[in-house]
């Protein structure tokens, strides 16, 4: 199925007689997850890292099990151990990066083309880590994407974007997603994904769009109020204070030298009468301070009405560099919820229960603005808050259409299910999800 992009922040109209609508709900509370998270923070502060793996493990079976869909909780099922195998590799990693060139020059370039070279390694490894440990009544989500799928979808993609010169990431992006939904299965149901590499891509487009638009509109609103104008004018005034500065200064040398010698010339002429004066020192003190008071008038002749300019240059560019943060942070969040309500709401499995993401992009904005100020006014002690507050807004926007018996479906998949597990004591606990 295909929807278009404009409808996917309402929910879609349903057959109630062959579909029932499936919702999504979360039962967890910021208070109980605050209480886990705080507990987390410092043992891994207190172990330099090595408890993030069980913290994990922790963070992510509370929120799995505080996620319901038609009354059922999700489970995981991760072993902590597994978690730090990986973590631990990646900080070798990290580490041989970092200090590496200082041993051996090369060796931060060399470990970056191994790691772009295993890369699609990395993320099947991951993803069938992820899916597997991962479950709904009794029945686990698997992954069987392939390696040489994996190599192969990322070469093309990364072909398309070089020779485009980034133009087709979007489609290259879009490729990547297509691949992790496609070989996703839950027991022995399919994941498959009906979007469009083109409606991705207008996503993106449209988004370069308000990005030009912003920028020629920002260009505009400094030439109405003449600020290059202004610009100019404090550079050319910047400029004259320089060189009235510098011929000061050579004004001050010459006077200063030519002042030196009558009292040099003074002086030996009291010598040679036999007249040491000691006031030779004061009155080179106040020639001196004659001098410097002869600068300083120059100076402060000079009138300083740069400082009213500078004030006006500098306000005008923080408002402009906090429209730029403003802008961007909507284009982001713009991108974010097309896509995630474009490839949710065109995911289907086993062409019987199909995904509706109906996410607002207005009500995004205003959610994740609500989080950022909370966190930074708490010092981020209210993250736990901000964690629970967007994971509830993002499963009240989405929810599954399908016909209404889920237990006969549960028991089919259940009958299908053999004793062949997956591979996962070697796959690394990466996050490569939608």
């Amino acid at each position: 199925m295909s929807n278009m992009e404009a409808s996917n922040e309402h929910p879609p109209e349903t057959n109630s007689e062959s579909l029932t609508t499936h919702n999504f709900s979360f039962h967890g509370s910021a208070k109980e997850y605050f209480g886990i998270w705080i507990v987390n923070l410092i043992l891994t502060v207190l172990t330099l890292g090595i408890y993030s793996a069980w913290a994990k493990v922790r963070t992510n079976r509370y929120l799995y099990g505080n996620t319901d869909l038609a009354g059922s909780r999700f489970e995981y099922h991760a072993s902590p151990i597994t978690i730090l195998k990986g973590r631990l590799i990646a900080m070798l990693f990290i580490a041989v990066y970092i200090f590496g060139d200082s041993l051996f020059p090369g060796t931060s370039l060399i470990l970056l083309l191994i790691i772009l070279l295993i890369f699609p390694w990395i993320m099947v490894r991951s993803l069938k880590f992820r899916a597997v440990n991962s479950s709904w009544r009794g029945i686990r989500f698997t992954f069987r994407g392939s390696t040489k799928g994996a190599y192969g979808c990322s070469s093309k993609g990364g072909l398309l974007t070089f020779f485009t010169g980034g133009f087709a990431y979007p489609v290259a992006l879009f490729w990547l997603k297509q691949f992790q939904v496609n070989d996703h299965h839950f027991g022995h149901s399919k994941f498959s994904l009906h979007a469009d590499a083109g409606d991705y891509f207008k996503i993106y487009l449209k988004s370069w769009g308000l990005y030009i638009l912003s920028v020629i509109a920002a260009l505009l609103l400094l030439f109405s109020v003449g600020i290059f104008d202004k610009f100019s004018e404090f550079a050319e005034l910047l400029a004259e204070q320089e060189t009235a500065a510098q011929q000061d200064e050579y004004q001050y040398d010459e006077s200063y030298e030519e002042s030196y010698e009558q009292q040099r010339d003074a002086a030996f002429e009291r010598f040679e009468q036999g007249d040491l004066a000691d006031e030779s020192e004061e009155d080179n003190g106040q020639a001196q301070a004659g001098t410097q008071n002869s600068t300083n008038g120059s100076a402060n002749a000079n009138p300083s009405s740069s400082d009213e300019d500078a004030i006006t240059l500098v306000s005008v560019f923080m408002a402009l560099y906090l429209l730029i943060f403003v802008v961007f942070g909507f284009i982001y969040f713009y991108v974010q919820v097309r896509t995630l309500n474009l490839i949710w709401s065109n995911t289907k499995l086993d062409q019987r229960y199909s995904f509706n993401s109906f996410l607002p992009l207005w009500g995004v904005v205003k959610l994740q603005l609500g989080n950022t100020i909370g966190v930074l006014l708490s010092l981020g002690l209210l993250i736990p808050w901000a964690v629970i507050r967007t994971l509830r807004f993002r499963l009240e926007h989405l929810n599954v259409e399908g016909p209404e018996n889920l237990d006969q479906f549960i028991a089919d998949e259940a009958a299908q299910l053999d004793a062949a597990g997956e591979e996962i004591g070697e796959a690394f606990d990466l996050d490569f999800g939608l």
